[in-house]
Order: structure tokens, then C-alpha cells, then sequence
């Protein structure tokens, strides 16, 4: 055999086993990023009291990615575009953070209200748990999801 045929053929097979060996690491990373994707979401949105299925959840984040890469791209190039996935593959934490914030605000907006029955409702005789179920009647989320797991 001559040498530069051989070299060819190591240079193809180290090629193939390289090429091997990044596909099935990004298939293990993929793997493993949409199981992480999908249990923070579900816990994130639990916390929410939003029951959203965490699979339709990653198949709309990997649309939502997919679409800002080629529209960046068609756009502004090939940089900015990996800058916007990036991105948008990052951001789905931070709109975790802005729903809690608001639904945190919107809880202690309606906390006073909801004190105030409580206490009418404990003075005119009934107990706490009656006080908290007759408030919960009355209210609205978020302060009712809340109030609603200290009843028994």
C-alpha cells in the first residue's frame, strides 16, 4: 500500500470515530438537558399552581429557539444569531422569575383584604378553619391558592 492512501484512510477513520464521538455526546447532552428542562419546569410551574404538560412546554422552547435562530440569521448573520439562541435557550428561567414576582405581588397586594375577612370572620364566632374557607370563597388567585393549602 502507499502512503498517502494510508493516510488518507487514518485520516477517514479518525475523522468518522471524531464525528461518532460528538454525536453521541450532543444526543447524551440533549438527553439530559431536556430531562433537567422538563423537571424545572414542572416544578417551577407547580409552584404556580399552572399545570402545563412539561413536554408540550420543551417542544414550544425548542420552536420558540429554532425560529429566533433563522429569523436572527436571515437578518443579521450568523453571530448574532447564535448570540439569539443562546439567548432564547437561557431565557426560560427568567420568565420563571418574572411570573413568581408577579404572582408574589399580586398575593401580598390581596393579603390585606383577605386578613381583614379573616378577622370579621373570626369575630362574628367561626373558627380559623371556617374563617379561612369562608375567605377562600370570596377571593381570588393567587392568595386563594395559598390560603387553600392551610385548610384541612
Amino acid at each position: 500500500m502507499n502512503m498517502p492512501l494510508t493516510l488518507g484512510l487514518m485520516v477517514a477513520v479518525l475523522a468518522a470515530g471524531g464525528a461518532f464521538f460528538i454525536g453521541r455526546t450532543l444526543v447524551t447532552a440533549s438527553v439530559q438537558y431536556r430531562e433537567h428542562f422538563e423537571q424545572k419546569a414542572q416544578r417551577n410551574l407547580a409552584e404556580m399552581f399552572l399545570f402545563i404538560n412539561p413536554q408540550k412546554l420543551f417542544a414550544l422552547n425548542l420552536i420558540v429557539l429554532a425560529l429566533t435562530f433563522f429569523v436572527v440569521l436571515l437578518f443579521s448573520g450568523p453571530v448574532f444569531a447564535i448570540v439569539a439562541a443562546v439567548a432564547a435557550s437561557v431565557s426560560p428561567p427568567l420568565i420563571y422569575w418574572v411570573m413568581r414576582q408577579r404572582r408574589r405581588r399580586r398575593a401580598v397586594s390581596q393579603l390585606p383584604d383577605a386578613l381583614r375577612a379573616i378577622a370579621t370572620n373570626l369575630r362574628s364566632g367561626l373558627s380559623l378553619n371556617q374563617a379561612l374557607e369562608t375567605t377562600i370563597a370570596y377571593e381570588q388567585p393567587p392568595l386563594v391558592n395559598e390560603l387553600s393549602l392551610g385548610t384541612l
